[in-house]
């Protein structure tokens, strides 16, 4: 034991590393829960444009690719919701500001 020696630095420097590296984590995991809540946002958006324009078309083939497309659209809704859930989940220390409120869930309840 005569021959150790504590190096305060090391130990800071090391602290100092480690710190930085949650720090950039923890901004990854907001960054990333950002995302998937902006997509989410996006579909409910389209979904609601398309329920609101479907008055509007009156041939049937439009009519059909608009049901088409609010399925795939629902689809895509579950899916970033439950990616959202996930992140939120794994990365329990993150908020995230909340989500737009969801009038689109009456159409797909599953």
């Amino acid at each position: 034991m005569k021959n150790f020696q504590f190096k305060l630095e090391q130990v800071l420097q090391n602290r100092v590393e480690h710190e930085e590296k949650a720090l950039q984590e923890q901004v990854r995991a907001q960054q990333e829960c950002l995302k998937c809540r902006e997509q989410l946002n996006e579909f409910t958006e389209k979904l609601e444009n398309t329920i609101h324009n479907s008055y509007i078309t009156p041939r049937p083939i439009e009519q059909m690719h608009l049901l088409m497309y609010r399925d795939q659209l629902q689809a895509n809704i579950r899916r970033q919701s439950k990616l959202l859930q996930r992140l939120k989940k794994y990365y329990s220390c993150v908020s995230t500001p909340p989500l737009k409120p969801d009038r689109t869930e009456w159409y797909w309840k599953s």
